[in-house]
């Protein structure tokens, strides 16, 4: 689907201090969006699975396995943050989006 299209960041320049530049290789690294596209169909799946009547149990496992996926976007959107810097991070339309989800889902969470 995405075979052969540059992501947006490619034109971001890599950060000189060592802890975004660190940062910057992880997010920038293809196993990491790879590892992000796995978290959110698996992320999907389980959220496929709630029905009505189920018992509490399952419910209180779905939420868990939904607690850590939603820790794990907000890991990416902090490391992206950090990464290219707040004014870069913000000239992607996809990490824009990344960002109300991410929000969305904090303040499920909170309500």
């Amino acid at each position: 689907m995405t075979i052969g299209v540059a992501p947006e960041f490619t034109s971001f320049l890599r950060p000189i201090n060592f802890v975004r530049g660190k940062i910057y290789d992880l997010v920038t690294y293809g196993v990491f969006d790879v590892f992000i596209m796995i978290c959110i169909v698996m992320n999907i799946m389980t959220m496929a699975m709630a029905f009505e009547g189920s018992k509490p149990d399952y419910d209180g496992i779905l939420e868990k396995i939904n607690l850590f996926f939603t820790s794990v976007f907000i890991m990416e959107t902090s490391f992206k943050i950090i990464a290219f810097g707040f004014s870069e991070f913000w000239s992607s339309g996809w990490n824009q989006f990344d960002f109300f989800v991410v929000a969305s889902s904090i303040l499920d969470l909170t309500l």
